[in-house]
């Protein structure tokens, strides 16, 4: 295990956005991503699309000084990386009203829940071991057959008012190592 940072940027208010913001930042994001962001139904799932690889993007040019727009390869469950960027790692995940993209030099894997309608335990380690198995590029059905015997000092929680927030990073994680940026939608 390698020491990396971890770079988490978290859109909070995405709920508020609407159509216009989808028109008006449709042309920012590549057309691989406007393909993709097309094929949605709901606005707040478009919405969720055009503001991940915004923050993608925004933690590239911040933590990277990557300005140039970065296209994606897939491993065989799904899982992006970075084409141009192979020493670079991202993981995006969004639920109600909020995006979070974490990216970093060592493997990373993010997941965002509510916590309304989920028991605070039961979400906990669902976020957990969701982002376990984005950490380690496995399908989502490899999730369920996860043990919880994983190293503990790989994530990193954050238990916001109605969500939780787990990181898992397999480079080695000290609270030191993470850095937090929060923005509101309409600020990206």
């Amino acid at each position: 295990m390698n020491n990396a940072n971890a770079y988490i940027y978290i859109c909070e208010d995405t709920g508020n956005l609407g159509e216009n913001f989808i028109k008006e930042n449709l042309r920012w994001i590549p057309e691989f991503k406007q393909e993709q962001c097309g094929r949605y139904k709901k606005d707040i799932d478009k919405i969720s699309c055009i503001v991940s690889y915004l923050l993608l993007q925004k933690g590239l040019r911040e933590q990277y000084n990557i300005i140039t727009p970065v296209s994606f390869i897939y491993n065989e469950y799904g899982k992006p990386y970075l084409k141009e960027y192979p020493g670079i790692f991202f993981n995006i995940s969004h639920c109600k009203n909020r995006v979070v993209c974490a990216l970093s030099k060592s493997e990373i894997g993010v997941d965002i829940q509510n916590i309304k309608n989920i028991h605070k335990i039961d979400c906990m380690l669902w976020t957990q071991k969701e982002s376990y198995a984005k950490a380690k590029g496995v399908g989502i059905t490899d999730i369920l057959n996860l043990k919880n015997d994983y190293p503990k000092n790989i994530f990193y929680q954050i238990r916001g008012n109605d969500y939780y927030l787990s990181l898992c990073h397999l480079g080695v994680i000290k609270n030191k190592n993470i850095s937090l940026f929060y923005e509101r939608g309409n600020q990206i």
